[in-house]
């Protein structure tokens, strides 16, 4: 049902307006609950990741040669001499050029680099904060906030398809089958994630883009001034015949759907810049939640701004746990928190009450041994 594209959402009509994930986490079917919740395969990686790259390059490249078609010596109208002012198209165009450069270079960076992806240890302080959590009831996946000193509430959500609690600032992509710091969207046309290490490259593509578009837009409507191809147009109908001549046939909506995507694009990359330094980003937005406008803290700019490049792997996304399972793994590596009272070792009464755990399956095979949340377990028993 899932590869049928099956809507894991849909909820029961009665009043319990159930979800499938509860109704097989209710009846204890955890293979069921694994199958449910874990990342399908991506069919044509490849062509998933370098198709809409390929096509941002054609797309530069079917400018370059629209601007050079219209403004080659052939192009200018007979009895049009240029005048000095075509030496400041020239000047347009090296800018333009430039701009592309800079964004099939941005391009390539942000789909060769990795986004900011989070492993298991990245995250491993979370499982040392259980014990002070408060789960929150109710919620289709486990979930629990821990009280800050200022008063502040931090809320961390269990990832299923990468086995570890997820903070705040990070969030899953079902394409790449991975978590990722400060998620903010994924990409078609770049073949990747937009998240905390390369949202800064992102932005600078998306300006460099619409500046290229902006200033060939220029560069042509310039050279074309500069050879009196508008000034010879007048209000009578007979001059209006000039724009059916190829030259301005071909200038004209080039200069008409550059400016309007360029502007578009200038808006684009003005809410991706500030993202950057606000509270917010295109999930947020998506999802229906308020923004906010306050800045980032000293500690998130930094991972932004001075986080080291890493290089993506070129190869399949990470397995699902079904797919690790099958490799090998003698052991179903489900744990999944629910509200039961069951004892941990090492946690005393007091503690426990109001905090409960229930190991579904047998001990970690993700960690490699029985330990939970910093806290040494007992067998798939209750104590």
């Amino acid at each position: 049902l899932r590869h049928a594209g099956a809507e894991l959402g849909t909820r029961t009509t009665d009043e319990a307006a159930l979800t499938p994930s509860m109704l097989a986490n209710s009846c204890e079917h955890h293979e069921a609950l694994v199958a449910m919740r874990e990342d399908l395969p991506v069919k044509d990686p490849l062509r998933k990741r370098f198709l809409g790259p390929c096509c941002l390059v054609g797309l530069v490249g079917v400018n370059v040669m629209i601007a050079l078609l219209v403004t080659m010596p052939v192009a200018d109208r007979e009895g049009h001499v240029a005048s000095v002012d075509d030496e400041n198209a020239q000047i347009y165009r090296t800018i333009a050029y430039s701009f592309a450069c800079v964004f099939i270079g941005m391009l390539f960076y942000v789909n060769f680099s990795d986004p900011g992806s989070v492993d298991s240890q990245d995250v491993r302080y979370v499982e040392d904060l259980i014990v002070l959590g408060k789960f929150k009831e109710g919620a289709e996946d486990p979930a629990f906030s821990v009280t800050k000193d200022d008063g502040t509430e931090d809320y961390f959500r269990w990832c299923h398809a990468c086995q570890f609690w997820r903070p705040r600032d990070v969030s899953h992509c079902s394409l790449c089958r991975r978590c990722f710091w400060r998620f903010d969207h994924h990409c078609m046309m770049v073949g990747n994630c937009i998240a905390a290490k390369n949202h800064v490259a992102f932005a600078l593509m998306v300006f460099s883009g619409a500046w290229a578009w902006l200033v060939g837009v220029v560069y042509v409507g310039t050279h074309l001034h500069a050879h009196h191809v508008f000034s010879s147009i007048g209000w009578n109908w007979s001059s209006w015949g000039v724009f059916f001549e190829w030259p301005l046939l071909i200038a004209v909506p080039f200069m008409a759907v550059g400016s309007m995507c360029s502007s578009l694009l200038l808006a684009f990359g003005t809410f991706h810049t500030a993202a950057l330094f606000l509270q917010f980003n295109t999930k947020i937005l998506w999802r229906g939640n308020k923004p906010s406008c306050e800045l980032n803290d000293s500690e998130v700019l930094a991972q932004i701004f001075t986080s080291p490049p890493r290089m993506r792997s070129c190869g399949d996304p990470q397995p699902t746990v079904s797919e690790t399972l099958s490799e090998g793994e003698d052991n179903l590596a489900l744990l999944q928190p629910v509200c039961t009272n069951t004892k941990l070792t090492g946690v005393s009464d007091a503690d426990s009450d109001s905090n409960f755990f229930e190991l579904t399956g047998v001990t970690s095979s993700r960690v490699g041994s029985s330990r939970f949340g910093g806290l040494e377990m007992t067998d798939a028993t209750e104590e």
